[in-house]
Order: C-alpha cells, then structure tokens, then sequence
C-alpha cells in the first residue's frame, strides 16, 4: 500500500471515529437526564417495567412472570443466601468492589460486579452492548448508592432479578418453586433460588436440584456461615427486615 492510500485509510478511519464519538455523545446527552430522573423516581415506586423486561416481551414475544413484594416481607434467610452468594462486601462498599474486580482481574474469570452494579443493570440499562452498559454502570452505580441507599437497593434488586425465562422477582420465583410467598422461605429454599441468579435459563423447573447447583448451594450455604460474623451486614438485613434476630441465626 502506496503513502497516498494509507493517509486515504487514516482519513477514512478517523472519519468513522469522529461520527461514532458524535452518536455516542449526543446518546450520553439524551439518556443521562432520563436515567437520573428514573433513578430518582424508583426511589419511591418499583419499576412499572424495566428495559430487560420489555426486551423480553417485545422482542422475544415472551410474557413475563413478576409480582412486586414490599422489601420488607422478604425472608431474612433470602437476603442472606443473596449478599452470601452475589456481594459479601455489599454493606461496606460504595457501589464497586475494587478488590473483588482486582480478583477477577487476577484469575482472568468473571465476575466482580456488585449488587449496586447488577440493580442497575437489571433497572436502567440493557443486557446487550456491553460497552455501552458498562458505561452507564461508571456513571449510575455511584448515582444509586446515594439516591437509593443500602436498604433500596435490595429491595429493588430482589424484585426485578430473573430467576428463570421470564420469571422476575423473588416473589414469583418463590410461589413457581415452593408455592409460597418470598416471606416464608426457609434458609435451605433461599439458598436454591439465590443458586438460580447466575444461570436462570430452565433454573426453577429442571436445574434447582441437580448435582452442579448442589454444589453451588454449598458454597452459599458455607459463605452465608462466615458472614454471619459480619456485624454490618446482619445489621443491614436487619433494617431491611425488620427481623427480630440480626445474627443470621435465624431458624429453620
């Protein structure tokens, strides 16, 4: 390739770049205002619908299963199996684990996202474009942390998490499995439905009691144990609980 095209290419190149930053720009402009205000309205009310949701709905044409539960009413034992199994430094972050993502980075897996990070991927952003996401995250998951709060947080977490195709919120996912609201779940069923987070796909229906999720539940089960010393955390599931017994000691 002669001088003239190579300068051609980089013309072009930098081209391509310039338009990309000007969508990318004026995308920020448009949805940082709307983001904001949601964040600001999902204080006070659930999501009607989240942008997952609706993916699900209209694009996949697939109904969706979700009944909202007061933050309050959930088990003890599920926010438990949750903060054991998703985020153990939930209560002492503010929104990023920086030594969970510096593990990740070390072992070259996955992972290191906190709950802060997933409520908001699961409330104001998308599952695809991860770039894109992943931005929004840098900006929102701060954003949350002091617009919602510790206890919200949750509450709103555990009712939009999908456990299953389509079902949505800890509420459904309770009755589909157990037959029972979210409030009466013992320690053990807690600790199945938190297994079905990160996989949910035929979770609740063919997966909950196989030998690999049984060996996921014994890691929540082993991690729910340690936390259980962590003063901050069982206080924090306290005030979202209103539970009498901020030990995790809680029984069955």
């Amino acid at each position: 390739m002669n001088k003239a095209s190579q300068l051609k290419t980089a013309a072009t190149s930098l081209t391509i770049w310039q338009r990309w930053r000007k969508k990318a720009t004026l995308f920020v402009l448009a949805i940082v205002p709307l983001q904001i205000g949601y964040c600001v309205i999902y204080k006070y009310v659930l999501p009607p619908i989240t942008i997952i949701q609706a993916e699900s709905l209209i694009l996949k044409s697939r109904s969706f299963d979700r009944m909202y539960i007061d933050g309050k009413k959930v088990s003890f034992h599920f926010y438990h199996a949750l903060i054991s199994a998703e985020d153990t430094s939930f209560a002492h972050h503010n929104g990023f684990d920086i030594e969970g993502i510096k593990e990740a980075l070390r072992n070259k897996t996955g992972g290191g996202s906190t709950i802060t990070q997933q409520a908001v991927k699961n409330a104001l952003l998308w599952k695809e474009l991860a770039i894109l996401r992943k931005v929004g995250e840098l900006y929102l998951t701060p954003t949350v942390e002091k617009i919602w709060g510790k206890e919200r947080i949750l509450e709103i977490y555990v009712n939009i998490i999908e456990f299953e195709d389509g079902v949505y919120g800890v509420e459904s996912a309770a009755k589909k499995l157990y037959h029972k609201s979210a409030k009466n779940l013992t320690k053990q069923e807690a600790i199945e439905i938190v297994s079905c987070i990160p996989q949910p796909k035929g979770c609740l229906r063919y997966r909950v009691h196989t030998k690999p999720l049984k060996l996921v539940q014994a890691h929540i089960r082993k991690e729910m144990k340690a936390l259980e010393r962590d003063v901050p955390t069982m206080e924090l599931i306290d005030r979202v609980t209103g539970a009498s017994d901020p030990t995790g000691a809680l029984q069955p």
